[in-house]
């Protein structure tokens, strides 16, 4: 008697729980956005260019050297980048698109852009740099950042003998 009892009443807790779950799923979502259940849509997306040279201490060029750029605020997460590498004479053009989750202003939140410059071959120091970006509004939500990093690498110490 004691068994059908606990199963009669885990089921009735059971249904209660359930219930709850989906008024919690139905209630939790905000109105001017589609309710997806706990999955997160971006609100507003950037299209980044980042452009650039890589030179030595020396002055002159450093190819194969791979360049990343990346948003500093959270609200922003890089969806799509290409991989790039600088070319013979140093030059590199990387393109990204960047998506923002939540509701700040991408004018008064998107300032800056960190930008990462690794060098494949080992030789030099790997270096980053902040970069102010230039951001001018496509339609609504979507953007276009430009910006330009310009970097010096220095060699590493077991290579400067």
């Amino acid at each position: 008697m004691t068994k059908k009892l606990d199963n009669y009443l885990l089921s009735k807790l059971s249904r209660v729980f359930g219930c709850l779950l989906a008024l919690m799923g139905v209630t939790g979502c905000d109105s001017d956005e589609p309710c997806l259940y706990g999955t997160p849509t971006p609100t507003a997306e950037i299209l980044s260019e980042t452009t650039g040279l890589v030179l030595n201490t020396e002055g002159e060029p450093v190819s194969n050297v791979e360049v990343r750029s990346f948003p500093t605020d959270v609200a922003y997460v890089v969806s799509d980048m290409e991989n790039v590498v600088s070319d013979g004479n140093g030059k590199y053009f990387s393109n990204s698109r960047i998506e923002r989750y939540g509701k700040s202003s991408v004018s008064e939140t998107f300032k800056q852009l960190q930008v990462i410059a690794s060098d494949r071959s080992g030789v030099y120091e790997n270096d980053t740099m902040y970069v102010d970006v230039q951001l001018d509004s496509l339609a609504t939500d979507k953007f276009k950042a430009t910006a330009t990093a310009n970097f010096t690498l220095h060699k590493k110490a077991s290579e400067a003998k």
